[in-house]
């Protein structure tokens, strides 16, 4: 697995990721297997369960509790703490789960560490040429939006260019933002499990089905049924349709130039991920202008039009 990057607009990456001779656009989603059969250009993300997978297929170990028997390419096991906990738990934490990618040069990894920045730096430095890295408590991060940016902008620099960093878990309203600071892989997890708990995802939040007397999505499951029709199959298809829609939307934005327009429209639904760009903007200025390019045209003008 190698990623290549095509294009940047400010952080973003528009690349291709290689996996067993196929390419994947990217910014993408992984497709959770539990979210059914995926679409053509998606590659598959499945738990491992010791029958093997096949060439779009992604393994994803799990947690060193589980003790797998690692022998294909995939995302390794870690080990996995709570946001909050104790340094010194952290760090056993960190230091175990980066153990066991010692053993497996080469495979995909989990970067831990908790709320603790020193350590997730610890472990990008260690997994820096890792084909990808999974960031951990990624629901939990996206809920604080200073650390957030702390971890993925420190991640970013820090990881090699051609890693493929995955966020999991999160929502497809804040795909956007975490693209723009340089995350390349999303999934839908948040889409199968909103599915289970009556959650309606769309471009702008999350809702409780319960709540909706009427359902603002275009598509196709939505502008033929009420939101009381929506059973948890109809539920998952409107979820996914969003999904998809989302990264498509990105990369588009990206191969015209216009990501930031599109982040600043959807980060105005969500005050953490308005918070994120904020900092981003305010405290990671150095971090935007490294990955920004100048304008033809402003170069012309600040040279005196030479």
């Amino acid at each position: 697995m190698h990623l290549e990057i095509l294009r940047h607009d400010g952080p973003a990456r528009l690349g291709r990721l290689h996996f067993n001779d196929l390419a994947y656009p990217t910014p993408s989603l992984l497709w959770n297997t539990a979210a059914g059969d995926a679409p053509k250009g998606y590659l598959k993300i499945s738990p491992f369960t010791g029958a093997g997978a096949d060439d779009e297929t992604l393994i994803e170990y799990g947690t060193i509790f589980s003790e797998p028997n690692i022998d294909e390419f995939g995302i390794l096991p870690s080990f996995p703490t709570g946001f909050n906990t104790p340094l010194e738990i952290a760090r056993e934490a960190v230091a175990e789960t980066l153990r066991v990618a010692d053993i497996h040069p080469g495979f995909g990894a989990v970067l831990e560490g908790g709320k603790y920045l020193e350590l997730r730096r610890e472990g990008a430095e260690y997994l820096r040429d890792r084909p990808i890295v999974e960031v951990a408590q990624a629901d939990r991060l996206v809920r604080n939006h200073r650390k957030l940016v702390e971890v993925l902008t420190d991640a970013r620099e820090t990881l090699s260019p051609n890693t493929a960093l995955y966020m999991p878990g999160v929502p497809p309203h804040l795909f956007a933002v975490l693209a723009y600071i340089g995350v390349d892989l999303f999934d839908l997890r948040s889409a199968v499990l909103g599915a289970h708990e009556g959650r309606y995802l769309t471009l702008r939040g999350v809702f409780n089905q319960s709540e909706l007397t009427e359902l603002p999505c275009p598509c196709g499951m939505c502008i033929s049924s009420d939101a009381a029709d929506l059973d948890f199959k109809a539920l998952l298809s409107h979820n996914l349709w969003v999904s998809i829609a989302t990264v498509r939307e990105i990369r588009v934005a990206l191969r015209m130039g216009g990501l930031r327009n599109l982040v600043e429209e959807r980060v105005q639904s969500d005050i953490n991920a308005m918070g994120a760009l904020r900092i981003l903007d305010r405290v990671k200025a150095d971090f935007l202008e490294q990955h920004t390019q100048i304008s033809p045209i402003f170069t012309r003008i600040n040279s005196g039009g030479r």
